[in-house]
């Protein structure tokens, strides 16, 4: 229990983070909860446009997120 509450209140300024698949399901929440405690987000995505949405998604809910959204490809 107490390992939750550390990871739930977690400081992530200064860090810098890539998240893959960030544009739906567990890649997007993940980098929404990891920009709202300061990490630099660098969010993934195979399409570009929905990836693209998904930024603006996370943008809206903390102004002064630094997130940057690239197109994967294989």
């Amino acid at each position: 229990m107490v390992k939750l509450e550390r990871a739930h209140n977690m400081n992530a300024e200064a860090k810098i983070v890539v998240v893959t698949g960030a544009n739906r399901g567990i890649g997007l929440e993940i980098s929404r909860q990891l920009a709202k405690r300061g990490a630099q987000v660098i969010m993934t995505a195979r399409n570009f446009q929905s990836g693209q949405s998904a930024l603006e998604k996370v943008k809206a809910e903390k102004a002064s997120t630094s997130a940057s959204a690239v197109s994967e490809t294989l």
